[in-house]
């Protein structure tokens, strides 16, 4: 019944560890809260990006570069923690804020 085995692998054979099945996120009012939070915050680069294609005019390019960089570091973090509604406002931002850079830039030649 028992086979020799190294003195390491008892713990296996007499405490078996239950694997536990992956818990899907619920969506509840606090996640919803959380995702309504994330639309203001990230889109409310939309107006500047507007503005910046149409006169030209917007926040000065090392203001927009230090957030650009702030949102590549907290996606990063957030990446690597599997917090998925951090990971999503993060991208969104980042992408807000590259377009507002590039819209910046071109204006700017």
């Amino acid at each position: 019944m028992f086979q020799n085995k190294p003195a390491n692998d008892w713990n296996v054979i007499v405490f078996p560890v239950k694997r536990q099945q992956p818990k899907l996120a619920r969506f509840d009012h606090t996640t919803a809260i959380g995702y309504i939070g994330l639309l203001l915050v990230q889109l409310n680069v939309l107006p500047a990006i507007l503005e910046a294609i149409k006169t030209g005019a917007s926040a000065p390019i090392a203001s927009i570069l230090m957030m650009v960089v702030g949102l590549a570091c907290y996606l990063y973090h957030s990446v690597k923690t599997g917090n998925m509604l951090y990971t999503i406002g993060n991208g969104v931002g980042l992408a807000c804020n590259l377009v507002l850079l590039f819209a910046v830039i071109l204006k700017g030649y």
